[in-house]
């Protein structure tokens, strides 16, 4: 009972902890983006044109005191060029992630896209701008047409581009439906389901 509710305690005050963590983020993003009005313009100019991704010198741990999971990590990724990050489990793979997206904020170090340090953006336009593709796929039991644009903010015309980049509108024409077909993960093969996340990342 006493080590049911010290588990109990501890997860609870766990939760608080990231809870203070996101307010201090949302306080931080609130002043990056009072200081953020001189890239308005490269925004408006289609940033990021050349998808250049630069680590310099980047150190990275979950909590304030916590053991450094990025030490001083530094690679460049060329917009197009293939990058494969691999390592043992708990190595920082999914750090790497974390911190590109900055879920997680960095504390030493710099991360450039096309030369524009990701900390002087804004979390949402970063964020846009950016796309994951799932080891495991996520299908949602909608129309093939909400899974790709869940804000229906796409002409058919862009669906279906996408989808014959991707080898799957001859899939979709199939369905009586089309766009409209309300799927479920039991219509698509393992690989057909990577694909589709593959075509909502393109949307994006």
């Amino acid at each position: 009972m006493v080590i049911r509710l010290a588990l109990e305690l501890e997860t609870r005050l766990v939760s608080v902890e990231r809870i203070s963590t996101y307010t201090d983020l949302i306080k931080n993003e609130k002043s990056i983006q009072k200081e953020s009005n001189n890239i308005k313009e490269l925004l408006m100019n289609g940033w990021p044109k050349e998808k250049r991704i630069s680590f310099r010198q980047v150190s990275l741990r979950y909590r304030k005191n916590s053991p450094i999971v990025l030490d001083s990590v530094s690679f460049d990724v060329k917009g197009g060029e293939k990058f494969a990050i691999i390592g043992r489990t708990g190595a920082g793979k999914s750090s790497i992630t974390y911190a590109l997206f900055r879920l997680v904020e960095i504390c030493s170090g710099s991360i450039f896209i096309d030369n524009i340090d990701i900390q002087s953006i804004p979390l949402k336009i970063l964020r846009s701008k950016l796309s994951i593709i799932p080891q495991d796929p996520v299908i949602f039991q909608r129309s093939v047409r909400k899974n790709l644009d869940p804000m229906l903010k796409n002409k058919d015309q862009q669906l279906i581009q996408v989808l014959k980049q991707v080898n799957l509108y001859l899939k979709i024409l199939s369905f009586e439906k089309g766009l409209d077909e309300v799927i479920n993960e039991d219509k698509f093969s393992t690989g057909e389901k990577q694909l589709l996340c593959l075509a909502r990342a393109l949307l994006h």
